[in-house]
C-alpha cells in the first residue's frame, strides 16, 4: 500500500513538472491540462488513503497541487476558476502561509476593477508577512498605493508612498508622491518631495510597471501586479 502511495505521488509530481515545462514553453493550454490532471490524481490519492486507512491525507500536497492549478487558471485568464481554488485553499487551510494566496486574490480583484476588495486582500496579506520579508512588503505597499490612485484617492496614495519612502526610498515612489501632493494641492510638501527626488539616482529599471517579482523569483507561487497605465503615469506624460 505504501509503495502504491509513493507511485501515485510520483505521478502527481511528474504532472506538475510537465505543466511547468509546458508553461515555460508558452504552451498554456497544455500547462493547464497537466495541472488539472495532477489535481484529479491528487483527489484519487486522497480517496485511496481514506479507503485503505493509510494515515491522513497530505494537506500540503493537496494545497500545492490546487495552488498550481489555480495559478494556471490565472495565467489562462480564467479568473473565476482560479478564485474558487484560492478560496478552497484558504477555507480548508491547505497551506501554512496564506498571505501569498491573498496577494493572488487581490490581483484578480485588481484586474476586474474591484479595487475595494483588492485593497482588503493586499492589507490582509501585508499584516501576515513578517518584517524580515521587507522586499515583499514593499511591493505590496506599492500595489496598495497604485490601487488608491485608481480609486482617485490621492491622499491615501500619498500616505502609502510616504511609508514606502521611509523604508526604502526609490525614484518612482518619490516621483509618484510628488504628483500626489500636486493633485491634492499640498504645495508645502511638493518642494520637499522634489528635493528628495533630486537626491535619488534614477534607475531605468524602476520605470517598469507593473511592479513584479524579480525574474529569479518567477517560480514563486505568488505574483505581484500593479497597473501599467495608472493615472499618475498619464499625468506624468501630459506634463
Amino acid at each position: 500500500n505504501d509503495e502504491k502511495v509513493r507511485r501515485m505521488e510520483k505521478v502527481i509530481f511528474d504532472l506538475v513538472e510537465q505543466s511547468c515545462f509546458a508553461y515555460e514553453k508558452n504552451d498554456t493550454k497544455l500547462a493547464l491540462e497537466k495541472a488539472e490532471e495532477a489535481m484529479k490524481h491528487e483527489k484519487s490519492l486522497s480517496r485511496y488513503r481514506e479507503e485503505q486507512n493509510i494515515g491522513e491525507s497530505d494537506l500540503s500536497l493537496s494545497g500545492f497541487v490546487i495552488l498550481h492549478c489555480a495559478n494556471m487558471f490565472t495565467k489562462c485568464g480564467m479568473n473565476m476558476e482560479a478564485m474558487n481554488l484560492y478560496n478552497l485553499i484558504l477555507k480548508n487551510k491547505l497551506l501554512p502561509e496564506s498571505s501569498q494566496i491573498r496577494i493572488n486574490i487581490g490581483n484578480i480583484f485588481l484586474q476586474s476593477k474591484n479595487y475595494t476588495k483588492a485593497l482588503k486582500m493586499y492589507r490582509m496579506a501585508l499584516d501576515q508577512i513578517s518584517d524580515q520579508n521587507s522586499k515583499l512588503k514593499l511591493k505590496i505597499r506599492q500595489n496598495i498605493a497604485a490601487t488608491h490612485i485608481l480609486m482617485n484617492q490621492y491622499a491615501e496614495a500619498a500616505q502609502a508612498y510616504e511609508i514606502i519612502i521611509q523604508e526604502q526610498p526609490n525614484y518612482r515612489s518619490v516621483f509618484n508622491l510628488l504628483l500626489c501632493y500636486h493633485t491634492i494641492g499640498q504645495r508645502d510638501k511638493i518642494r520637499q518631495a522634489f528635493i528628495d527626488l533630486l537626491k535619488i539616482p534614477f534607475s531605468k529599471s524602476e520605470d517598469d510597471y507593473p511592479v513584479s517579482i524579480d525574474k529569479e523569483d518567477r517560480q514563486a507561487i505568488f505574483v505581484i501586479e500593479a497597473i501599467r497605465d495608472d493615472r499618475l503615469r498619464q499625468l506624468e506624460r501630459k506634463r
